[in-house]
């Protein structure tokens, strides 16, 4: 029987990298809605997320890791609350407070609270 990273198709591993945006795109939704669980997939998430100049795919890839809720993507969570898109920014949130109760705690974190403006990203964090 094979395990759930060996049932993620190789084609969609190889969209992950791929320069073409609409392959990218739909390997993360493919990595999102199938759940794999893969230490190199969640890599190339990391990468993505800090790295894609499509704003489309860091927002799938910000609700990926929002849905996986795991503490190894905590720093590249931090990072894009940084991002230029307020939805990213909105998710980035809502992730790093589902890994953390007490992010607020984070000097970091407690920073970027104070200076952000959006309503949805302020919504995110409870500060409405």
């Amino acid at each position: 029987m094979k395990t759930t990273a060996e049932r993620f198709p190789d084609k969609f591993r190889t969209w992950l990298t791929s320069v073409d945006p609409y392959q990218r795109g739909m390997a993360v939704s493919a990595v999102r809605l199938s759940c794999i669980v893969d230490t190199e997939v969640d890599d190339l998430l990391i990468q993505i997320l800090g790295t894609d100049s499509e704003v489309s795919i860091r927002r799938e890839v910000v609700l990926t890791l929002l849905g996986r809720a795991d503490k190894k993507f905590w720093s590249a969570l931090l990072e894009r609350l940084q991002d230029e898109d307020w939805y990213v920014r909105g998710h980035a949130i809502i992730a790093l407070k589902k890994l953390d109760e007490n992010y607020r705690s984070v000097p970091a974190i407690a920073t970027f609270l104070e200076q952000e403006t959006h309503s949805f990203v302020r919504y995110c964090a409870g500060i409405m």
